[in-house]
């Protein structure tokens, strides 16, 4: 059983004071993403990108994540041994750099991003269920493969602490696709009658 959401997103991430920091060399920035190690929404990871310069105005990242820890509430029974993966490939701009033909990096660089992401969750998950038939109540333990894949527009800033160091700053939006799989799952919808404050697992659904 599967089925798909397709939906536009926007999060900020600059709420939170550090996104990323980074070990910088010439042409070169390894960073690891603060913000992934404690992402409940989807799931942690332990997130590091690399960031290599194409020209004076104009970069390549490549970001990995694997999860690290589940946060997810563990079922009677085990489908799926949680765990996930996150890949970011991202073109990047630095704009002031293009507009103004600086070739010195300042303190402060505006950039603007194009980024293809793609994330994968397996996870188990239980759902509360009346019969329709003969009101009897069940609790269904099951497995989840989630997928998701999309393009993101980043805005953010890059501001060098010291010669060596840097911190970001970003806010991203754009479109999803995403995917989910079950296995072992009991509940049919056309027999069955859900608990309405089991959002997920309507949205999931549906």
């Amino acid at each position: 059983m599967s089925t798909k959401v397709v939906k536009l997103k926007l999060w900020i991430w600059v709420l939170l004071p550090i996104t990323a920091w980074s070990q910088k060399e010439p042409n070169w920035a390894v960073k690891c993403n603060a913000v992934q190690l404690i992402d409940i929404s989807s799931f942690p990871t332990l997130q590091i990108a690399v960031e290599k310069s194409v020209n004076y105005y104009s970069s390549v990242q490549l970001e990995l994540g694997y999860q690290i820890y589940n946060v997810r509430e563990k079922t009677d029974t085990v489908f799926n041994k949680p765990n996930g993966y996150k890949a970011n490939l991202e073109l990047r701009l630095y704009l002031l750099r293009l507009i103004n033909k600086r070739k010195l990096p300042k303190q402060n660089e505006l950039f603007l991003g194009l980024q293809g992401f793609y994330r994968r969750n397996q996870y188990d998950n239980t759902v509360n269920y009346k019969s329709k038939i003969d009101e009897a109540f069940y609790r269904d333990n099951y497995g989840v493969t989630k997928t998701v894949s999309g393009v993101n527009l980043a805005i953010g800033n890059q501001i060098s602490v010291s010669r060596k160091f840097l911190v970001e700053f970003f806010i991203v939006a754009g479109f999803f696709n995403r995917n989910f799989a079950y296995n072992d799952l009991q509940y049919d919808e056309s027999k069955h009658r859900i608990n309405t404050e089991e959002h997920a697992f309507l949205i999931a659904i549906h």
